[in-house]
């Protein structure tokens, strides 16, 4: 009996070492996970952050980068360098169908955060497609990119009363109301008249027939919603600058809102037509404007006709909608 109460004894010493030995190995294990956290608090601590206890972690919603950044909503107006002066002089000299110099091009009149159509001057050309299109010497020249009269004339339209909106300071929202009301008196425009008009952001131009034109966009990319990584081929096969066009929309209706992202930290412009789906333009600011402007881009708009009905030419607008004046997250 006593030899049965000696073999229990001596399992039971084993079981004991055995249960002694495990708890020894966790506490080294749990002394060294101490020592870790201990390690990165003093980290954290070096770089002013915090770590979270296991006890305070939650799940998180997944945000996209838009809405964690803050949205500048305004506010904007339009100017105009053209004076009242000016303005008389311009149309005193204007008695043909096509305004015959340069300094007579007039691209619109302000009123308040209000653009009205005017009588455009030689740039304007009846058989293209925009204001800027690459055929003509508004858009696709020397004369404007380099800052000549034409831009000089042309309306811009300002953050904050500010000519340029800078690299990287955040992204902005603009919302403009295009109005053409020539049939609203039941009688159309006179034969052989044409109105029409565009905002310019970053210089790509989006008009009223529903095309963005621009040097250095690849609009296969683009239109597919891909990155824009480089120059399109067509800019390099010469070494020229080509200007391309795309039809990004149907024409801009009668009463239509026109909403513009632009997003100066990734250079990327986000275009939508009332509530059609909203055309996303990955970095195409890089190849349109930061070659040319590094540091800064600019907003211009333009609206009118072609001379040949001016009251049909007045009756065409730009209207910015929403200007508020504050930030908010998207």
């Amino acid at each position: 009996m006593s030899g049965n109460n000696n073999e229990i004894l001596d399992l039971l010493k084993s079981h004991n070492k055995q249960i002694l030995q495990a708890l020894e190995s966790q506490n080294s294990i749990l002394k060294t996970q101490n020592d870790i956290l201990k390690s990165i608090d003093a980290s954290l601590k070096e770089k002013g952050g915090r770590r979270e206890s296991p006890s305070s972690k939650r799940p998180r919603l997944m945000h996209t980068h838009k809405s964690e950044e803050k949205v500048s909503y305004g506010p904007w107006s339009i100017s105009t360098v053209v004076t009242p002066q000016q303005r008389e002089n311009i149309l005193n000299r204007s008695i043909q169908i096509y305004l015959s110099r340069s300094e007579d091009a007039l691209y619109g009149r302000c009123e308040e955060n209000k653009l009205i159509g005017d009588t455009f001057g030689i740039w304007f050309n009846t058989h293209n497609n925009g204001i800027l299109n690459p055929n003509q010497s508004f858009g696709g020249s020397i004369e404007w990119r380099t800052g000549g009269r034409a831009r000089l004339l042309i309306p811009q339209i300002r953050f904050n009363d500010k000519e340029n909106i800078m690299h990287k300071s955040g992204i902005y929202s603009l919302t403009i109301k295009y109005n053409n009301s020539k049939n609203s008196t039941g009688c159309l425009a006179k034969e052989g008249s044409r109105q029409e008009a565009g905002i310019i952001i970053g210089e790509i131009s989006f008009d009223s027939d529903g095309y963005a034109t621009a040097e250095g966009a690849d609009w296969d990319r683009l239109l597919n919603g891909q990155r824009q990584t480089q120059l399109p081929y067509a800019h390099g096969a010469r070494g020229q600058p080509t200007w391309l066009s795309r039809k990004i929309s149907e024409p801009w209706n009668d009463g239509v809102e026109l909403k513009f992202r632009i997003d100066t930290n990734e250079n990327t412009i986000v275009f939508q037509k009332g509530d059609t789906p909203k055309k996303v333009f990955w970095n195409v600011l890089s190849f349109t404007n930061n070659r040319t402007y590094p540091e800064f881009l600019k907003v211009f708009a333009y609206c009118g006709g072609n001379g040949v009905d001016t009251t049909a030419d007045n009756k065409v607008s730009l209207t910015i909608t929403d200007n508020r004046n504050i930030n908010e997250h998207d």
